[in-house]
């Protein structure tokens, strides 16, 4: 299955979306894996994060109902808003909202693709010498496996 992997959005969504639908166009994807941090961004205002937001998520309905497979990973300033707590760039005054808009993405830890394993930010090296058998080691199995996991 051919997947495009998008790193940091950053609240940028409505100048990267377009690109990532020429994209699937253009290599015909079946899959798009975001990788978190849809969230904060210099000098936003809470009513342009919102909309952002909310642009993001009809994005992705409207993909996911178009029968394109949409995996939304966990990032750190995601992960403020989920936990209901204060971090760099975090807009308290809209946290109950980002934490809706959030949660109605299905955000999962880490995804699988093509024998990797796709993460916001990797895993520690303790994590992973205590879950990876090199000695064993098939990649997709694997990363599937280590994606459920987390």
């Amino acid at each position: 299955m051919k997947t495009l992997v998008i790193g940091d959005t950053h609240l940028k969504q409505k100048q990267i979306l377009p690109r990532v639908d020429a994209a699937i166009a253009a290599y015909d994807a079946q899959r798009v894996v975001f990788l978190g941090d849809y969230c904060d961004d210099w000098g936003a205002s809470d009513s342009f994060a919102l909309e952002s937001l909310h642009a993001f998520a009809d994005w992705v309905a409207e993909r996911r109902g178009q029968g394109l497979a949409v995996d939304a990973v966990l990032g750190n300033h995601d992960m403020r808003y989920l936990m209901e707590e204060d971090g760099p760039g975090t807009q308290w005054g809209i946290m109950e909202k980002v934490h809706e808009i959030l949660d109605g993405l299905g955000i999962v830890m880490a995804a699988e693709a093509n024998g990797y394993l796709l993460t916001h930010a990797g895993v520690t090296s303790s994590w992973a010498d205590d879950n990876f058998d090199l000695a064993a080691w098939d990649a997709a199995h694997a990363s599937a496996a280590n994606a459920a996991r987390l």
